[in-house]
């Protein structure tokens, strides 16, 4: 069965027992099939990433986004700073049956702008990585 696999790079500033039930929310929010799966990756998980996607976020550097209402100071720190994407402090893996690559990151950053959504008080910072049929990276 063909599965869906992307991967989302992102800091969150909240409490760390709380992110497991905001992507919980996130999920539910967006109404996704139920075989849906997300998993925080540790740091030993992270390590083991396929070559590609640690080498594309070794590379890579992102601004932080912002909602409107957020603080003048808030909106310079997001637009002023880049921050490398393998520095994030998270990493969640999302798996989706039935669905290609590129379609599961979609959906999983869906769920970041969720997330960020219930963090405004600081930028958010985010990649998803996937691996396009041609084997090369890609990032939404």
């Amino acid at each position: 069965m063909k599965i869906g696999k992307a991967y989302a790079f992102f800091d969150y500033k909240g409490k760390e027992e709380k992110l497991p039930n905001l992507l919980e929310v996130a999920r539910d929010d967006a109404n996704f099939s139920p075989g849906t799966t997300f998993h925080i990756l540790s740091q030993e998980q992270r390590r083991g990433l396929h070559k590609e996607i640690l080498e594309a976020a070794s590379r890579l550097r992102v601004y932080g986004s912002t909602f409107s209402g957020c603080s003048p100071e808030v909106f310079d720190e997001a637009s002023e700073a880049r921050r490398a994407v393998h520095g994030l402090s998270h990493v969640v893996s999302g798996e989706i049956p039935l669905e290609s690559n590129c379609e599961t990151a979609g959906m999983l950053n869906d769920v970041l702008k969720r997330i960020a959504y219930r963090t405004p008080k600081a930028p958010f910072y985010q990649a998803v990585l996937y691996v396009d049929s041609k084997r090369r990276v890609q990032k939404l």
